[in-house]
């Protein structure tokens, strides 16, 4: 399939601009590396044990202003040629060893740095047990393997407790963990946002249409339509982790709220095995990585098993998982580097009623997916050339739901056509299990290849980045299955069978360039980054225009102090860009809604066997034409500073996300006969039938002993979910970290971090209800419709100020690290509005009648506020805008919202309270690790008082400790 030709209109138009500014800066670039090729050197020399002075394998060599790179052979050689005269830092890292950076300069000769590698331990002078900050254009968190050790994390969720203003959660299997940065109530919009970029290559959630219906999972296990599962990914094989906060390169894209970046291990590690054990998790872990001989490369093998329990007093909510990891790495003649990787995994979450109700009802959710990715690097070293990396990658998912329920509803008469108009249709069993099975086969490919150019000018480098990214998805499910004598929830709102076979794949096509300059003076220097993204996605069957995106990204940073000794660093930094997330295809191809109305029923079947259900069915598309992108822009500033008594940073940022992705209510009105009725002054009056008749449907008509029954043409409405963007964001607040040098006389150093968050989420998109009681014998007869929610309010705003304060006392001696860890949660707030183009909708009627609004009715603490809707819709389909005047009208009052408490809109929080953590890691000489940690250990319960209704909760996460062992056969 080629590329369509909205993408070929998209490109044309959003690239000329930037296709020239590229071009030209390419043209400038290349001509002054062709210039300055003359006068190049190497560097080489051998890469060695630190310890034992063997020589190291495939170790990486990299010159970092450059981008010049080398592994080691199997005599621990390794050469980097073509590189210009300067100041360079040069950074050697291997697994299962630290990393060793040193700056060098190139002068008029070839230079021979011969390196030697200590290996990871706590015996070591110093150790990093938190997450790094600074020392990027951009705010990111990099999270390396001894840190992972430390906090024995057991899924991804459990790192990014590490961030600046996380807050302490335990661990928990049982539930979704999905990924949010910056937030603090994991809305669906960030949570959907947030990338997961394992090896190179996204990993994407968006093929899952685990649903019962459009906008209806199958169970709170599912993430369809949200973002990935955090918990199905093994933290035991990962080498390092990179949190991306601010704005991040153009490489990456399909994101609104930040990127997880994951490098998985690769390289010759002895065997590990690891136990870990706490209250309701149990996990076993092996993996080794096996030298093949010389220019064969590494083979690595991991595998991890975890059990969970919700409660490990019954076995009824449990998780189990299963990852199974085999890898392949080779260098070719220090050129060319492979690093193919083959993972299995299973997971299955269960969730069975309570034994002692006596209920079989079961919720089941389980995957079993094989991916195969392929990613290295290919260095060319050319005038016009420096680098191309590439990352293929491939997977299947067998995905299955079960959702068993027990129905006691009575005979409802329900229908199975999947046609609109009449049908004869049937009585469900007075009681029965409804047993929903939803079979998903998502797959995907996806391929990325990035040209990079270095080149030193003298005082100046430049970096120029270009790259094509392909993504292909699709589900070859068998779909929803049941009984459909046994639907999942009898009446008007009615389940049909779908397959996913039928679905049309999606394609994404993206283009992403960008330059990367920095200017050295002295000491000082400025580094500038620009870069866009061009995407276009394919989506066969979709009608609409939106689904295009064009990314520009800048970054910059300017290093005012850069020495060794002293006030060593400090620097100020600033970033734009904006960012989209493409729809999932439970947004781009949702199922159609079908409406089941009774325009006939006879149960007199217990009796005498005899019965009639007429049904008239309404089918609705639910498909949104007018969808558009998720959409993301994110603004920040920082300082980092570096000196003898302390370093750190300082970051404001703001991030404004439009357009989230979510599913709304509507009604339509339709038009329906009902048999036995006839028009009793405005009021349908029935005809009552006895028992023992035998009533018939005929050519459109009910005959009971052969005369035919009355009937009357009335009109109701159905109600369905559509997908919309429907969710606004807007994130502002303040990060820090603090880092204070050792205290040599107790082995202690303190790390501070913490950040004031404050997020506006707002419902946007109009919402509409139906008042459910009947009036008359027929349905209410006006929609309102509602600005973003029918509910009491659109808009929430919360804002939070934590810190974390780290003492971490590191004693080489005895190879120990014990890390305590204060939080302190000093303001937390929150406030509910109900606005409509920024202006309130609140108000109430005092004690007179009079009507109040605006701020007087927003800090009224007396009186109960009401929300009017914006417009109702008649039986016709006829909207009309509601007035102040229908307020005092009975008819309306119905759609008028109220809230629960007078001081529902008035500000409400809790004042300071913490909690004390710890974490302790021992290594017993080379053979054994052995970790513990307790939350909150001392059984704080944080008990504060809500400030406006005085109720105390327990804020704090409950009292939680856990250990794990490692152990090392060389």
């Amino acid at each position: 399939m080629g590329i369509p030709t909205f993408f070929y209109k998209f490109v044309i138009h959003k690239i000329t601009l930037m296709r020239k500014i590229f071009f030209t800066l390419l043209l400038l670039m290349l001509s002054l590396n062709v210039f300055a090729q003359s006068n190049k050197l190497s560097i080489d020399g051998y890469i060695k044990d630190g310890s034992s002075g063997e020589p190291l394998y495939m170790a990486t060599v990299v010159i970092k202003e450059v981008g010049l790179w080398s592994t080691s052979d199997d005599k621990g050689h390794y050469i980097i040629t073509g590189i210009s005269k300067g100041k360079y830092t040069i950074e050697v890292s291997m697994l299962g060893y630290e990393t060793h950076t040193t700056p060098i300069e190139i002068k008029n000769d070839n230079l021979t740095l011969n390196i030697s590698l200590p290996l990871s331990s706590l015996s070591l002078q110093e150790v990093v047990v938190t997450a790094k900050e600074g020392g990027e254009m951009n705010s990111s968190s990099k999270i390396e393997k001894q840190t992972l050790e430390h906090i024995q994390p057991s899924s991804l969720k459990d790192v990014m407790q590490l961030l600046p203003g996380s807050v302490t959660a335990n661990p928990n299997l049982t539930s979704v963990n999905s990924l949010s940065i910056r937030d603090f109530s994991n809305n669906s919009a960030n949570v959907l946002g947030t990338a997961l970029i394992i090896d190179g290559a996204s990993v994407s959630n968006d093929a899952n249409m685990q649903m019962l219906n459009s906008g209806t999972t199958t169970s709170g296990q599912s993430t369809a339509g949200g973002g990935v599962d955090a918990r199905q990914i093994s933290t035991d094989n990962i080498e390092s982790i990179e949190v991306i906060r601010g704005v991040p390169s153009a490489e990456y894209g399909n994101m609104t709220s930040g990127a997880v970046v994951v490098k998985t291990k690769a390289g010759v590690t002895p065997w590990e095995f690891r136990v870990k054990a706490d209250p309701a998790l149990k996990q076993v872990y092996a993996g080794k990585g096996f030298s093949l001989g010389e220019k064969n490369g590494v083979m690595n093998f991991d595998v991890d098993y975890a059990l969970a329990y919700k409660d490990v007093r019954t076995v009824s909510d449990k998780y189990d998982r299963v990852n199974l990891q085999v890898g392949y790495s080779n260098n070719f003649k220090k050129k060319l580097t492979l690093n193919a990787k083959l993972s299995a995994n299973y997971s299955k979450a269960s969730s069975a009623s309570d034994p002692d109700i006596f209920l079989d009802e079961l919720e089941v959710e389980k995957d079993m997916g094989l991916r195969l990715n392929v990613n290295g690097k290919w260095i060319i070293n050319k005038p016009w050339i420096t680098n191309v990396e590439y990352v293929f990658s491939g997977g299947y998912t067998d995905q299955y739901s079960r959702n068993k329920s027990y129905v006691s509803a009575g005979r409802i008469p329900s229908a199975t056509t999947m046609l609109d108009g009449e049908s004869i249709g049937f009585f469900t069993p007075f009681q029965y299990y409804s047993d929903v099975e939803v079979f998903g086969a998502p797959v995907d490919a996806q391929a990325k290849i990035m040209a990079t150019q270095f080149g030193k000018y003298g005082d100046a480098s430049n970096k120029v980045l270009i790259g094509m990214e392909y993504m292909m998805q699709g589900n070859l499910g068998e779909g929803k299955v049941f009984d459909i004598t046994l639907p999942p929830s009898p009446g008007t709102a009615s389940y049909r069978e779908r397959s996913f076979k039928d679905i049309p794949f999606l394609y994404r096509y993206t283009a992403f360039a960008e330059d990367k300059l920095k200017y050295s003076f002295g000491e000082q220097y400025l580094e500038l980054q620009a870069g866009a993204r061009f995407t276009g996605v394919y989506v066969s069957g979709v009608t609409s225009d939106n689904l295009s995106a064009f990314e520009p990204r800048f970054n910059a940073r300017y290093v005012i102090l850069n020495k060794r000794q002293g006030f060593r660093n400090l620097s100020v930094r600033s970033g734009w860009g904006i960012s989209y997330k493409m729809p999932s295809m439970v947004y781009l191809y949702p199922e159609d809604a079908y409406s089941d109305l009774v325009s006939f029923s006879y149960n007199d079947i217990d009796a005498n066997n005899f019965g009639l259900a007429v049904i008239t069915t309404k089918r609705v598309e639910t498909a949104n034409s007018n969808l558009k992108l998720q959409k993301s822009v994110n603004l920040e500033f920082g300082i980092d500073f570096d000196a003898n008594i302390v370093s750190g940073s300082l970051v404001y940022y703001n991030e404004k996300l439009t357009n989230g992705y979510g599913f709304v209510t509507e009604y339509t009105p339709v038009v329906y006969k009902r048999y036995g009725y006839e028009w009793a002054n405005g009021v349908p009056k029935q005809t009552i039938l006895g028992s023992g008749v035998n009533p018939v449907y005929s050519n459109g008509n009910i005959y009971v002993a052969g005369q035919e029954l009355p009937s009357i043409s009335d009109t109701t409405f159905m109600s369905y979910l559509i997908p919309a963007n429907g969710i606004s964001n807007n994130k502002w607040g303040v990060e820090f970290t603090l880092d204070f040098p050792q205290i040599k006389a107790i082995n202690t150093s303190i790390n501070v971090s913490g950040a004031y968050m404050n997020i506006s989420t707002m419902r946007d998109a109009m919402s509409q209800y139906l008042y459910g009681s009947m009036i008359n014998g027929r349905s209410f007869p006006y929609v309102g419709i509602y600005a973003g929610s029918n509910t009491s309010s659109n808009k929430t705003m919360k804002e939070k100020l934590s810190t974390n304060v780290r003492f971490i006392t590191h004693i080489p001696q005895i190879a120990m690290v014990v890390t305590l860890t204060m939080q302190m949660v000093f303001m937390e707030n929150t406030v509910y509005e109900n606005t409509y183009l920024g202006n309130s909708q609140v108000y109430y009627d005092d004690d007179n009648g009079v009507r109040v609004s605006g701020e007087e009715a927003l800090k009224d603490e007396t009186h109960v506020k009401k929300i009017n809707p914006l417009y109702i819709m008649d039986r016709k389909g006829n909207v009309t805008a509601f007035t102040q005047d229908m307020e005092q009208n009975s008819q309306y009052r119905n759609l008028i919202m109220t809230t629960n408490t007078p001081t529902y809109y008035i500000k409400s929080g809790y004042p300071f309270y913490g909690l004390l953590n710890l974490r302790l890691t021992k290594e017993i000489k080379k053979l054994a690790t052995i970790s513990f940690y307790a939350n909150n250990f001392l059984n704080f319960k944080g008990r504060v008082k809500n400030s406006v209704t005085g109720y105390a909760q327990d804020k704090n996460t409950p009292i939680y400790f856990g250990a794990e062992v490692k152990i090392t056969i060389k």
